[in-house]
């Protein structure tokens, strides 16, 4: 009975573990808002579907449809003679894709424009 319940509603096991970094998903104030909160909370305790996560001194607990793991990429900081000012991004010789400032498009039409014939008995001031 089970088995034929979870198969029909496409349940899945759920992937948290304890210490993993996940992100909580936060109301929606206007269009322009993430669906979810950028700054990570690590598990700290998941009891079936209920998860507890903290981060610094807040903490939460959720069911796990709330929340959605990050995968922790290693930070590397620069090093110290190589910093991202000083790279050098040219290449194929001395190349440089900029355009001359004097090729610029105009922003108003050139042609030249006049009152409708229909407008002809009136005294139109420019």
């Amino acid at each position: 009975m089970k088995s034929y319940a979870d198969q029909t509603r496409k349940a899945k096991k759920s992937n948290f573990k304890v210490g993993d970094s996940v992100l909580v998903k936060q109301e929606k104030r206007d269009k322009l808002s993430t669906p979810f909160d950028p700054k990570p909370y690590e598990v700290i305790n998941k009891k079936g579907s209920m998860i507890t996560a903290r981060r610094e001194d807040h903490q939460i607990t959720r069911n796990s449809s709330f929340f959605k793991t990050v995968k922790n990429s290693p930070h590397i900081p620069p090093s110290d003679d190589q910093t991202y000012d000083t790279i050098n991004l040219k290449k194929d010789g001395d190349r440089c894709d900029t355009y001359p400032t004097s090729d610029l498009a105009l922003r108003r039409s050139s042609r030249i424009r006049k009152p409708p014939d229909y407008l002809k008995n009136y005294v139109c001031e420019r």
